[in-house]
């Protein structure tokens, strides 16, 4: 924020003689860095909410996917938030690459929650009390469940979003530093 003074008096009106100095802003040096923020929250958050629609029709019917749009969803907007917003992405490269980070943090918490997910299925069902069988279990279809999502036209959404909302978070911060 530049805050300058528009008179040269010396004076600020203490009754010393002069005049009272007006003070002005310069909304062009504005920073807002809850700006970058927002628009990285947003933008994050609809690609994982997009992603999210899109890959429940590559999965199997059989797939417990109870919840896993809004989730995915809040994961990108709080990735968005914390991650992304954060950061200060200085050159295109860095911009590129955090958006590619953000884009694998996005395929791990996809791998994770339908893990766990048929992990707790799993369990009630068999009712098993071997817990490294039922987690060893959640992970296996947790990478079946990634492995069904494998495809070029979800990985290139993925990617694709992910780079976007990085680039115009670099963009609100090339605007509102």
């Amino acid at each position: 924020m530049d805050i300058f003074l528009r008179d040269g008096a010396a004076d600020l009106g203490d009754g010393q003689g002069g005049a009272m100095q007006r003070i002005g802003y310069d909304n062009a040096r504005a920073r807002m860095p809850t700006a970058s923020r927002a628009v990285a929250a947003l933008a994050l958050g609809g690609v994982a909410w997009a992603c999210a629609e899109a890959a429940l029709g590559l999965l199997p019917v059989s797939t417990v996917t109870k919840g896993y749009v809004p989730v995915l969803g809040l994961t990108g907007l709080l990735g968005g938030w914390y991650g992304l917003g954060r950061e200060t992405l200085r050159t295109p490269y860095r911009t590129v690459l955090a958006g590619l980070r953000m884009a694998l943090y996005l395929a791990a918490m996809t791998v994770v929650y339908l893990g766990a997910l048929d992990m707790f299925r799993h369990a009630h069902m068999v009712k098993s009390t071997n817990v490294f069988g039922a987690l060893l279990d959640g992970l296996s279809f947790g990478l079946r469940a990634a492995g069904e999502l494998l495809s070029v036209d979800m990985l290139g959404m993925v990617i694709v979003g992910c780079v976007t909302a990085a680039i115009l978070t670099w963009l609100t911060q090339r605007r509102w530093p």
